[in-house]
């Protein structure tokens, strides 16, 4: 279930292409693995997963994050 945005636009498609819109592939990818768990995971797991430095996992997050897609529930 996706949250109101309070915004004027509450079709779900829209929604999402509106915050996925200019996002970088990374930040996709980390996206599709989280759907696909369907539960929280944690961050190191999806660099373990795509073979990414913890830095370059945590750029994908941050941006996934700042666009509201995700929230930092902490830890690495």
């Amino acid at each position: 279930m996706l949250a109101r945005s309070g915004g004027a636009d509450d079709q779900p498609g829209r929604l999402v292409t509106a915050r996925l819109g200019g996002a970088s592939a990374d930040a996709g990818a980390l996206l599709a693995l989280f759907a696909v768990a369907a539960r929280p995971l944690p961050l190191l797991a999806a660099a373990d997963f795509y073979e990414w430095d913890v830095e370059r996992a945590q750029q994908a997050a941050r941006e996934l994050t700042a666009r509201g897609i995700a929230v930092d529930a902490g830890g690495a």
